[in-house]
């Protein structure tokens, strides 16, 4: 059984492509995006969320795990900033293994527990959604499928997030760094796409394996290259797509919304 995605028709004053097709008047960011995300996996929200409460963490706080309810399941995404699972080793040295951004469920790590830890990587906010039991007995089949298509996509950017930091040179690094961004938050321009990374160059380096005064020089390569501009310490336009796709071995399948199909696609 398949439960059909139900796609409001309402504008979002989003900056960021929405998954769900909203038109982008303001550019202030889509205030459901993660609802529309949610929803893009096949689950009608409308009368599936129970309850919601959104929570503020500073950057650099831990973001604590996802309460747990006797209503339901409860799950928690990103609604605004920029989130981050991270691994410190013995020698205080830092990788950040996953990023998550708008739209995001922080999943399936559990801050806290074993290794691991989520974090703020900017000011941020998340959305707590509370799954009604009596909405998940009748729909188990999809959220199972739900689940599975989650664990499929998060093995994926471990394997290839494994790969960039086991084979790709530094300049290659960054450049699948930019496109992976690109494709998740980026806004399309007429040769590229325009980047708000609220990340430090610290953030980006424990994120690609690199040191800090790597990750700047590197930066300024392809601003020679005509590649980008660094408009900001967080706001990066990249004017020539092409020169950052010929950097990475494994090319990225930027995925967007097809409003004929009403889904996401490569």
């Amino acid at each position: 059984m398949t439960v059909q995605a139900s796609i409001p028709t309402s504008v979002c004053p989003s900056g960021v492509p929405c998954p769900a097709g909203h038109e982008n008047p303001t550019g202030k960011g889509c205030p459901e995006l993660s609802l529309c995300r949610i929803r893009t996996l096949g689950v009608d929200t409308s009368g599936l969320v129970g309850g919601k409460a959104t929570l503020a963490f500073e950057r650099g706080a831990q973001i604590s795990a996802a309460p747990k309810s006797p209503d339901g399941m409860c799950v928690r995404l990103v609604r605004s900033g920029l989130a981050g699972a991270a691994i410190t080793l013995d020698d205080g040295r830092r990788q950040l293994v996953k990023l998550f951004v708008p739209g995001d469920m922080i999943w399936p790590l559990v801050p806290g527990d074993g290794e691991f830890c989520a974090e703020a990587l900017a000011d941020t906010e998340v959305l707590d959604l509370v799954l009604p039991k009596s909405k998940l007995e009748k729909r188990d089949a999809d959220v199972s499928a739900i689940c599975l298509r989650l664990c499929a996509e998060a093995l994926e950017a471990a394997v290839t997030h494994q790969a960039l930091l086991g084979r790709y040179t530094g300049l290659e690094r960054l450049c699948a760094f930019l496109a992976e961004m690109a494709g998740r938050v980026g806004e399309p321009s007429a040769r590229g796409y325009g980047l708000t990374l609220p990340m430090s160059r610290q953030d980006i380096a424990d994120y690609l394996g690199l040191s800090p005064e790597t990750v700047s020089r590197l930066f300024s390569r392809l601003r020679d290259l005509g590649a980008l501009q660094l408009v900001s310490p967080t706001r990066i336009d990249i004017r020539d797509y092409g020169v950052v796709a010929r950097n990475v071995p494994a090319r990225p399948r930027l995925r967007r919304f097809d409003r004929a199909k009403g889904a996401m696609v490569q």
